[in-house]
């Protein structure tokens, strides 16, 4: 008991030696957890896959719409250009509306794939440095 007192007052912090693991235990529990983060990183990748196709969808038919304002502009009258022209530009600007939503989601998820790696990173770095285990490479 003595010397776990002297422990507390060297390092500044109390240490139950009891529950101190060993380098196989953490990277045993370590590797079980990255079995179960496995999953939840591939639904993150299948779903930003997922928005990537929707973001080029996207992005051909605000091109169409884009492409058939401008022929509308070329080709038409004016009086009747105007009408056409505006409304596939309006088209156009839905659909790009819709794709920087779509960029937002992405953003977001890959926002909170980051935060889930990082604190998986970070667990591991706390158990190890609690054990007092290092490891060399």
């Amino acid at each position: 008991m003595e010397s776990e007192q002297l422990n507390d007052i060297e390092y500044g912090h109390n240490v139950d030696f009891s529950e101190l693991k060993t380098a196989s235990e953490v990277l045993d529990d370590y590797l079980d957890s990255i079995y179960n983060l496995n999953s939840e990183v591939v639904a993150a990748l299948e779903e930003l896959r997922h928005l990537d196709e929707q973001c080029e969808k996207l992005r051909k038919i605000c091109k169409e719409c884009q492409d058939k304002s401008f022929a509308c502009m070329d080709s038409e009258q004016k009086d009747d250009g105007d009408k056409d022209s505006s409304y596939w530009r309006n088209m156009a600007e839905k659909y790009f509306e819709e794709s920087l939503q779509k960029h937002d989601e992405k953003i977001a998820i890959t926002d909170k794939l980051y935060n889930l790696l990082t604190r998986h990173y970070d667990r591991l770095d706390e158990e190890l440095a609690r054990n007092n285990i290092h490891l060399d490479g």
